[in-house]
């Protein structure tokens, strides 16, 4: 499984003390909770096979291999930091302390394939699809 998160940064506006203000919060990291006792902290989002260059299936930064079939429950934390500015100010402040987001909660079916409709396995065409 390749696991990867969006990481752009977030900004709000509002009202504080009657002034208006933004906040920004900026990921510092991710944890992968991959449903199968396995936790996994990355400091990057990670990203798709293609936008990362790789073939796919290869291992990322972000990926697990799951040791057996079943239904898992896969949670990403986000841990943000955040940063303040009030309206007219270019400079942000930073906030003390980091702020744990729960993204996301899904229901991942593990089971096994096998590749078809392609030249050889992976021993005789190294080079072929998912080798």
């Amino acid at each position: 499984m390749n696991a990867y998160g969006a990481p752009a940064p977030v900004t709000a506006s509002g009202v504080l003390f009657g002034a208006a203000v933004q906040v920004r919060f900026t990921a510092l990291s991710w944890r992968w909770d991959f449903g199968d006792g396995v936790v996994l902290d990355t400091v990057t989002a990670g990203g798709s096979w293609h936008t990362l260059g790789q073939d796919e299936f290869t291992t990322t930064d972000s990926s697990h291999v799951y040791a057996g079939r079943g239904t898992v429950q896969v949670v990403a934390d986000v841990i943000y930091r955040a940063e303040y500015r009030f309206a007219g100010v270019q400079e942000w402040t930073p906030v003390e302390g980091t702020l744990t987001v729960r993204s996301g909660e899904w229901d991942v079916l593990v089971g096994t394939a096998s590749t078809v409709l392609v030249n050889g396995s992976c021993t005789q065409n190294p080079a072929g699809p998912g080798c």
